[in-house]
Protein backbone atom coordinates (compact mmCIF):
# COMPACT_ATOMS: atom_id res chain seq x y z
CA UNK A 1 0.00 0.00 0.00
CA UNK A 2 1.47 3.67 -0.84
CA UNK A 3 1.84 5.65 2.34
CA UNK A 4 2.58 9.34 2.25
CA UNK A 5 5.71 9.21 2.64
CA UNK A 6 5.88 7.34 -0.39
CA UNK A 7 4.20 9.88 -2.20
CA UNK A 8 6.34 12.32 -0.74
CA UNK A 9 9.66 10.78 -1.77
CA UNK A 10 8.58 11.15 -5.59
CA UNK A 11 7.60 14.58 -5.63
CA UNK A 12 8.15 16.91 -8.67
CA UNK A 13 11.24 18.91 -8.19
CA UNK A 14 11.52 22.80 -9.24
CA UNK A 15 13.19 23.17 -12.61
CA UNK A 16 15.90 25.06 -11.70
CA UNK A 17 18.74 24.65 -14.67
CA UNK A 18 17.63 26.76 -17.13
CA UNK A 19 19.62 24.94 -20.14
CA UNK A 20 17.95 21.89 -19.34
CA UNK A 21 13.93 23.61 -19.43
CA UNK A 22 15.11 25.45 -22.73
CA UNK A 23 16.07 22.37 -24.48
CA UNK A 24 13.05 20.79 -23.91
CA UNK A 25 10.93 18.64 -25.98
CA UNK A 26 7.81 16.73 -26.05
CA UNK A 27 7.20 16.63 -29.43
CA UNK A 28 4.39 19.19 -29.68
CA UNK A 29 5.86 22.58 -30.12
CA UNK A 30 3.15 24.52 -28.71
CA UNK A 31 3.61 22.55 -24.89
CA UNK A 32 7.62 23.15 -25.56
CA UNK A 33 7.02 26.87 -26.14
CA UNK A 34 4.50 27.57 -22.76
CA UNK A 35 6.68 25.20 -20.73
CA UNK A 36 9.91 27.49 -22.01
CA UNK A 37 8.55 30.69 -22.54
CA UNK A 38 5.53 30.68 -20.30
CA UNK A 39 5.90 28.73 -17.25
CA UNK A 40 9.20 29.43 -16.04
CA UNK A 41 7.90 32.72 -14.97
CA UNK A 42 4.55 31.61 -13.46
CA UNK A 43 6.52 31.31 -9.77
CA UNK A 44 9.74 32.51 -8.38
CA UNK A 45 10.58 28.73 -7.82
CA UNK A 46 10.54 28.36 -11.18
CA UNK A 47 8.30 25.32 -11.50
CA UNK A 48 5.73 23.86 -13.61
CA UNK A 49 3.95 20.44 -13.06
CA UNK A 50 0.62 19.64 -15.25
CA UNK A 51 -2.21 17.09 -15.32
CA UNK A 52 -3.13 15.55 -18.56
CA UNK A 53 -6.71 14.79 -19.03
CA UNK A 54 -5.90 12.60 -21.70
CA UNK A 55 -9.91 11.38 -23.50
CA UNK A 56 -13.09 12.46 -21.78
CA UNK A 57 -16.26 11.45 -23.41
CA UNK A 58 -19.84 11.08 -22.96
CA UNK A 59 -21.90 8.33 -25.20
CA UNK A 60 -24.21 10.15 -27.34
CA UNK A 61 -27.41 9.10 -25.96
CA UNK A 62 -26.47 10.85 -22.55
CA UNK A 63 -25.04 13.73 -24.11
CA UNK A 64 -26.53 17.33 -22.92
CA UNK A 65 -27.77 15.95 -19.52
CA UNK A 66 -25.24 17.03 -17.73
CA UNK A 67 -23.71 14.13 -17.67
CA UNK A 68 -20.39 14.93 -18.96
CA UNK A 69 -20.05 18.30 -16.45
CA UNK A 70 -21.31 16.53 -13.49
CA UNK A 71 -18.13 13.86 -13.81
CA UNK A 72 -15.91 16.47 -14.32
CA UNK A 73 -17.29 18.04 -11.88
CA UNK A 74 -16.46 15.06 -9.71
CA UNK A 75 -12.65 14.00 -11.22
CA UNK A 76 -11.72 17.99 -10.65
CA UNK A 77 -12.86 17.50 -7.41
CA UNK A 78 -10.79 14.35 -6.52
CA UNK A 79 -7.87 15.67 -7.94
CA UNK A 80 -7.70 18.47 -5.46
CA UNK A 81 -8.99 16.36 -2.49
CA UNK A 82 -5.79 14.22 -3.44
CA UNK A 83 -3.23 17.31 -4.10
CA UNK A 84 -4.16 18.93 -0.57
CA UNK A 85 -3.92 15.50 1.20
CA UNK A 86 -0.83 14.20 -0.34
CA UNK A 87 0.86 17.48 -1.42
CA UNK A 88 1.06 16.23 -5.45
CA UNK A 89 2.32 19.83 -6.52
CA UNK A 90 0.75 20.30 -9.74
CA UNK A 91 -0.23 24.07 -11.48
CA UNK A 92 -3.03 23.18 -13.63
CA UNK A 93 -5.25 20.78 -15.51
CA UNK A 94 -4.95 20.77 -19.17
CA UNK A 95 -6.56 18.75 -22.54
CA UNK A 96 -6.78 19.01 -25.96
CA UNK A 97 -10.50 19.95 -26.95
CA UNK A 98 -12.25 18.71 -29.88
CA UNK A 99 -13.12 22.28 -31.57
CA UNK A 100 -16.88 20.88 -31.16
CA UNK A 101 -16.66 20.37 -27.59
CA UNK A 102 -14.32 23.52 -26.47
CA UNK A 103 -17.85 25.61 -25.25
CA UNK A 104 -18.32 22.80 -22.99
CA UNK A 105 -14.67 23.09 -21.67
CA UNK A 106 -15.26 27.05 -21.17
CA UNK A 107 -18.20 26.37 -19.44
CA UNK A 108 -16.40 24.60 -16.73
CA UNK A 109 -13.73 27.04 -16.58
CA UNK A 110 -10.79 25.94 -19.34
CA UNK A 111 -9.09 28.71 -21.17
CA UNK A 112 -7.33 28.50 -24.48
CA UNK A 113 -3.73 27.95 -23.98
CA UNK A 114 -2.89 30.48 -26.89
CA UNK A 115 -6.20 32.86 -27.26
CA UNK A 116 -5.75 33.29 -30.88
CA UNK A 117 -7.34 29.84 -31.43
CA UNK A 118 -10.74 30.48 -29.98
CA UNK A 119 -11.62 32.84 -33.04
CA UNK A 120 -10.07 30.46 -35.67
CA UNK A 121 -12.80 28.37 -37.68
CA UNK A 122 -10.17 25.83 -39.46
CA UNK A 123 -8.64 24.31 -35.89
CA UNK A 124 -9.62 20.93 -35.52
CA UNK A 125 -8.81 21.12 -31.67
CA UNK A 126 -7.41 23.56 -29.00
CA UNK A 127 -5.16 22.50 -26.14
CA UNK A 128 -7.16 23.87 -23.08
CA UNK A 129 -6.12 24.67 -19.42
CA UNK A 130 -7.66 25.19 -15.60
CA UNK A 131 -5.59 26.81 -13.59
CA UNK A 132 -5.47 25.42 -10.23
CA UNK A 133 -6.92 28.11 -8.40
CA UNK A 134 -9.96 27.55 -10.66
CA UNK A 135 -10.28 24.17 -9.00
CA UNK A 136 -12.02 25.61 -5.69
CA UNK A 137 -14.66 26.13 -7.62
CA UNK A 138 -15.52 22.00 -7.83
CA UNK A 139 -14.25 21.66 -4.29
CA UNK A 140 -17.29 19.42 -2.32
CA UNK A 141 -17.43 20.91 1.17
Amino acid sequence: MTTYDDLNAIRISSLVNQTLVKSFNCGDSRLDDFLIYESINLEEENCFAAIKIQYFAVDLKFQNDGLGAAMMHRLLSNLLKSDLKFNIGFKLIYLEALSEATDFYQTLGFEYLNPWEETDPTKKSSYMFLPYESLINYYDF
